[in-house]
């Protein structure tokens, strides 16, 4: 038995393709075992493929998790009859809900069962008060806050003298149900609205009265509430006595007064100023008459001549103008030729007007001869000013 056959025994074929590699052996005896393996190898991809193609292409596949489905465990009858009807059946399932009744005439009932529905109505509707038609806020009523810190003014109620906390805040006055009886125990209508503190809270209110009431001297006419509160003299009645209602409110009328009364002095300033010294404030440029300024080139400066920056044609009218203005205020004069040249930048303002810069960072201030000395800081300054 040669290496071959043993190669062929050991290795784990099927039975077609151990075949397939005897029959190679025996069609050529001097085969080696390296040819051997290069025709079994193609043999076994040759199957593979032929497989490939044999099977979808899309294979099926298994999902990751299954869904899990749980069921609600609800009873299938509602515990007690419905109150639209008296079945056994849930709201949402019944027939009566577009449904008028003909005893009551409303609708979402079966007749006969009109007693049940309004009683389900009345348990969901929140409760209102008949004879209020407007809710009023009112800032404080109570006294947990320091007294000191309050403001308190004797109000003459029907000739009774009652101590009253003042409270901008309140859009009605208020008097407690000891002061009432105080005065006498006024006659009390219906209460005109539903009070509520600042906190939302309802105030209870027993009812109003009209009266006649006087602030350090000053009379007037209101609506009064009593309340299970503290008596607070409200906005109703504080607006009725001027000056006590001016004092609350001065501090504005005072600002505005102040701000007028600058505005003139301000104007005022500035018109004196501009008459005394009308030259400043002349228009135009001004002219300094002290001395006259001189530029030194160094010894070995050159001139440089840099070339114009283009400017759009929509600016040019508008830069011949400038500087036709310039050269009308002696501040550049024409020249027919020089050998020095600085480009100018053209900066529009914010009234439209222009402005020409010239940029003489480009070889001018190089060629100049400066003063070399250090400048003075603000801090040197302020120290020479202080000696």
């Amino acid at each position: 038995m040669t290496c071959l056959d043993m190669w062929i025994i050991c290795f784990r074929l099927r039975r077609h393709s151990r075949t397939s590699t005897t029959q190679k052996k025996n069609e050529n005896p001097h085969l080696t075992l390296k040819e051997l393996s290069t025709g079994i190898q193609q043999i076994l991809d040759t199957r593979q493929d032929a497989r490939l193609l044999s099977s979808p292409l899309f294979p099926p596949t298994v999902p990751d998790v299954n869904a899990v489905s749980a069921t609600r465990n609800r009873a299938k009858e509602p515990p007690s009859p419905r109150f639209r009807r008296g079945a056994l059946h849930w709201a949402k399932d019944c027939d009566y809900l577009e449904k008028s009744c003909h005893s009551c005439k409303r609708t979402g009932h079966k007749k006969g069962f009109c007693r049940n529905f309004n009683k389900r109505r009345k348990r969901n509707t929140k409760k209102k008060l008949r004879r209020a038609n407007q809710v009023v806020v009112v800032a404080s009523t109570t006294t947990s806050t320091a007294p000191f810190k309050r403001i308190y003014r004797t109000v003459t109620i029907t000739g009774t003298p009652t101590r009253m906390r003042l409270d901008t805040g309140a859009d009605v006055t208020l008097l407690s149900l000891t002061e009432w009886i105080t005065i006498g125990r006024l006659k009390l209508l219906p209460p005109l609205f539903a009070l509520r503190s600042a906190d939302n809270k309802e105030i209870k209110v027993r009812g109003h009265f009209q009266c006649n009431f006087s602030i350090e001297g000053h009379k007037g006419r209101g609506n009064c509430h009593v309340a299970d509160t503290t008596s607070l003299l409200g906005l109703d009645w504080i607006t009725q006595v001027e000056p006590l209602f001016h004092n609350l409110t001065g501090n504005t009328i005072c600002n505005a007064v102040s701000a007028t009364t600058l505005a003139k002095l301000r104007s005022s300033l500035t018109a004196q100023l501009q008459k005394r010294f009308a030259a400043v404030f002349a228009p135009g440029l001004g002219c300094w008459t002290k001395s006259k300024a001189s530029l030194k080139l160094k010894p070995d400066a050159t001139p440089v001549f840099q070339k114009a920056r283009p400017v759009s044609y929509a600016v040019l009218p508008r830069l011949s103008q400038e500087i036709g203005r310039l050269v009308a205020a002696n501040v550049l004069s024409p020249v027919g030729h020089s050998d020095w040249a600085a480009p100018i930048i053209v900066v529009q303002k914010k009234n439209g007007s222009i402005r020409l810069c010239a940029n003489f960072s480009t070889g001018l201030n190089d060629a100049l001869d400066q003063h070399q000395h250090p400048l003075p800081t603000p801090d040197d300054i302020f120290t020479k000013l202080n000696e």
